[in-house]
């Protein structure tokens, strides 16, 4: 690799960790009126336009996965331009640009292996941080120590959510970092069993983060992650798996936050009616939706028309991303959105076939997919890829998981990776 090409890469590395890191620390504008998403996401992709001047993304699955994000930024343009050409709808669409272009720019970053694991730690880190200012959060609240074995109802005495909003929006975050400092934990199990060790006690840290949100859909979403990627790296790893999610199960705070969905008035009550507001929105403009960004309106103009509908607010989320963008840009711009899903899941599980000699590596590819599967699947009880700063962890991830394809397949039995870009000619 040209000398050139490493001082590019590297720059356009170190920007997409600062990136990583400095999203969890400032719930507010981080320089002037930009906060970290809006302020990192131009410059992180500036930092690797020359990379990407003189490389291409490797591999035939970027075809399938650029075909579905054209397609949903090309009908939400539809959409904005017939219902609601406003400013606001077109900085909504330029936020998804900026997603989507992040996962071939990390893309590009990753196929450096060195960069690969920077921004891996820098996920570790970020994941880490967050979880050490929930648990000082949750021990200094005043109903500390809540009850940690024995509840006498359904009621949490505490959700801890860090710097976010939102408990929820902490902890689907937290399984998408999880699965990535996992995937570091396994490329230093054998090469350097301190690492390992310091990255395995900052997955533990961060595990017991997730649980003191209660967050019941990133609870599941950790566990479907971590069966997908059991069944990806080697399938007899789902047994014990099953067994420890058993044992789960038998923590009473586990086991009656889940029986409280089913509490009168629960939750899940709540999300069936938001459901039903977004379905009403759905069926009434199907086609172009109510307008990108818009689904507050889209909900407020609903539960107005229809008071049987209302919820106790007059503006609320869908609490489902897919059912809140079919909402906003019409049934066919929700199902693009949720190819762009399908198509980085499927990547995954075809990236990990290329290493099927390189364990370690399968490891890695394994996590990240299954922490990607989790995290869209979390998508469907919250608005996970409509909060910037935990969506935008979803995409850095999606491109180190894509960093790792090869433009061609490797023969059986060899675990050779290219750990550095390679120039245009070459490939």
């Amino acid at each position: 690799m040209k000398r050139e090409q490493q001082w590019q890469s590297t720059l356009a590395g170190v920007v997409v960790s600062l990136m990583i890191v400095a999203i969890p620390l400032r719930t507010g504008k981080l320089v002037g009126p930009l906060d970290a998403v809006t302020l990192f996401i131009p410059l992180a992709l500036l930092a690797t336009l020359p990379l990407a001047f003189k490389l291409k993304p490797q591999g035939a699955l970027y075809k399938f996965l650029a075909i579905a994000m054209a397609l949903f930024l090309f009908w939400a343009l539809i959409s904005i331009a017939v219902v609601s050409p406003h400013g606001s709808n077109l900085l909504t669409w330029v936020r998804y640009l900026g997603y989507f272009l992040l996962i071939p720019a990390t893309g590009l970053i990753t196929r450096d292996k060195r960069m690969r694991i920077m921004i891996l730690w820098a996920l570790c880190i970020a994941g880490f941080g967050s979880s050490l200012f929930a648990q000082y959060q949750f021990t200094h609240h005043d109903h500390y120590p809540p009850p940690l074995w024995f509840w006498e109802s359904y009621t949490i005495p505490f959700r801890a959510y860090s710097t976010f909003e939102n408990p929820n929006f902490f902890g689907e975050l937290l399984v998408v970092l999880i699965t990535a400092s996992m995937a570091l934990a396994g490329y230093y199990f054998k090469k350097n069993k301190i690492l390992c060790i310091v990255v395995s006690v900052m997955i533990i840290d961060q595990v017991a983060a997730l649980y003191i949100t209660y967050t019941r859909g990133s609870w599941l979403a950790l566990v479907l992650a971590l069966f997908i990627a059991a069944l990806i790296f080697k399938p007899k790893l789902s047994i014990p798996l099953f067994i420890a999610t058993g044992l789960a199960a038998l923590v009473p705070q586990v086991r009656y936050r889940f029986t409280g969905m089913f509490a009168s008035g629960s939750s899940a009550d709540f999300r069936l009616g938001l459901w039903k507001i977004a379905f009403k929105g759905i069926s009434e403009r199907p086609v172009f939706g109510g307008g990108l960004g818009d689904f507050y309106d889209v909900y407020h103009r609903v539960v107005t028309q229809y008071r049987y509908l209302y919820q106790g607010y007059q503006h609320f989320g869908a609490h489902n991303s897919y059912f809140q963008l079919a909402a906003e840009i019409g049934i066919l711009g929700g199902l693009f959105f949720l190819a762009t899903v399908v198509c980085v899941v499927i990547s995954g599980v075809l990236i990990a076939r290329q290493y099927a000699q390189d364990l370690s590596t399968r490891w890695m590819v394994a996590l990240l997919t299954g922490g990607l599967a989790g995290f869209a699947f979390n998508a469907l009880t919250s608005d996970s890829f409509q909060h910037p700063r935990a969506a935008i962890y979803y995409f850095v991830a999606a491109g180190v998981l894509m960093g790792f394809m090869r433009s061609k397949p490797q023969p059986a039995g060899s675990s050779a990776e290219v750990s550095a870009p390679t120039t245009r000619a070459a490939t």
